[in-house]
C-alpha cells in the first residue's frame, strides 16, 4: 500500500506553491502511475482555485473527505480516522478533497462536451489526436477539441500554455490552432506554440513544413513561417517574423541546451529558466566571459560540475540560490 500521508503532504505543498523541485518530480511519478491520480489532482487544483469564495467559518467533515479520497484512489483502509496530531496542511488537503465533487461538476458544466488534455506544474503529456497528430504539452498547459474533430472539413484545437505539434498531413483538412487572439493554420508540419496568457503574447516556431500565423480578427496580417522562422504576436496587436538559431526554448521537451561562444551571464539565464534555479555571481568579471557547451539530459548537479570546470570557479548552494565565486 502506498504511503498516503506522504502524497497528501506533497499534494498540499503543491497546491500552496510551497514545494521543492525534487518533490514535484516525486509527485509527478505518482500521478503518472494511474489516471485516477492525475484526475484527482487536477480536480483538487480546480477546487483549490475557487475555494477562496468560502468564508473562514467553513468547517468541512475531514473524516468524510478522507474516505472520499480513499475511494478515488481505490486504496481503502479500514477504520481510518485522522489523528489528533495531523498537521494543518493535511487538514486543508482533506477539506479540499471534501469539495472535490462540486469541483468536478462545475468543471464539466463549463467544458460541456469538449475533450480536454491538461498538465499540472512539473508535468508533461504526449497526446495523440484522432487524426494521428501528436502533441506534447508543456507543464500547466491545456489542449481542447470537439468530439467531432476528425469529421469536419477543418481540424480545430485550442491551446492554452505551450505545446509542440507534429501534425498528420491532410491537404483536404487544414489543421487550425487557436491560441489567445491568434490562429495558426497548417497542412502537415512540426512546430512549437507558446501562449503566455489569454489574449497575451503568442509565439510560433516552425521546425518543418510551413504555417500561416495571423490574428483571428485581422486575417490580412497573416505571415507565412518556414523552418527556422518564428512568428510573434504581442499584446499591442502587432505580429512580427524573425529567424531563430538557438533552440534552447525547446528544453522542456528535448532536455537539451546548447551554448556557442555565449556570454556566461546569458548562459546562466537560460539555465535558471529551465532548471528553475537562481545563480549569484560574486565576481562580475565572470559574466562577460564566453563559453561553448552542450547539455543533453544532464541533471542540475552535472550542469554545476561542468560549469565549475569550464569557469574554474566554485559553486555552492546558499538557501535557494547558488553562489558562483572564483576558486581561492
Amino acid at each position: 500500500m502506498e504511503n498516503q500521508e506522504r502524497y497528501w503532504e506533497l499534494i498540499s505543498k503543491y497546491l500552496s506553491n510551497n514545494i521543492a523541485l525534487s518533490e514535484i518530480e516525486e509527485l509527478m511519478q505518482w500521478v503518472d502511475k494511474d489516471n485516477e491520480h492525475a484526475d484527482m489532482l487536477k480536480e483538487l487544483q480546480q477546487v483549490w482555485k475557487h475555494s477562496k469564495t468560502y468564508g473562514q467559518d467553513f468547517d468541512p467533515d475531514i473524516t468524510l473527505a478522507w474516505k472520499n479520497v480513499e475511494q478515488r484512489l481505490q486504496s481503502p483502509v479500514k477504520n481510518l480516522r485522522p489523528a489528533k496530531s495531523i498537521t494543518r496542511y493535511f487538514q486543508v488537503a482533506a477539506a479540499i478533497a471534501f469539495l472535490c465533487v462540486m469541483g468536478v461538476v462545475f468543471y464539466k458544466l463549463i467544458k460541456n462536451d469538449t475533450i480536454e488534455f491538461a498538465t499540472l506544474k512539473g508535468q508533461h503529456k504526449e497526446v495523440t489526436l484522432p487524426d494521428g497528430s501528436k502533441i506534447w504539452l508543456n507543464e500547466q498547459s491545456s489542449l481542447t477539441y470537439e468530439p467531432d474533430f476528425n469529421k469536419e472539413k477543418e481540424r480545430h484545437v485550442e491551446l492554452r500554455g505551450e505545446a509542440f505539434f507534429e501534425v498528420t498531413k491532410n491537404p483536404k483538412k487544414p489543421f487550425i490552432i487557436k491560441a489567445g487572439k491568434t490562429q495558426t493554420q497548417v497542412l502537415g508540419t512540426s512546430f512549437n506554440v507558446k501562449s503566455c496568457s489569454e489574449g497575451g503574447n503568442v509565439a510560433v516556431a516552425v521546425f518543418t513544413g510551413r504555417v500561416s500565423f495571423k490574428l483571428i480578427d485581422k486575417p490580412q496580417q497573416a505571415v507565412i513561417l518556414l523552418p527556422g522562422d518564428k512568428g510573434e504576436y504581442k499584446e499591442d496587436g502587432s505580429i512580427s517574423k524573425s529567424h531563430y538559431q538557438n533552440t534552447n526554448f525547446m528544453f522542456w521537451k528535448s532536455r537539451k541546451l546548447e551554448f556557442n561562444n555565449m556570454a556566461v551571464a546569458d548562459v546562466l539565464k537560460d539555465i535558471e529558466i529551465h532548471y528553475k534555479v537562481k545563480f549569484i555571481l560574486k565576481d562580475p568579471d565572470i559574466a562577460s566571459r564566453k563559453i561553448t557547451s552542450y547539455f543533453d539530459g544532464d541533471s542540475l548537479d552535472q550542469v554545476i560540475t561542468l560549469l565549475e570546470d569550464l569557469l574554474d570557479v566554485r559553486i555552492t548552494k546558499a538557501n535557494n540560490s547558488y553562489l558562483i565565486q572564483p576558486k581561492k
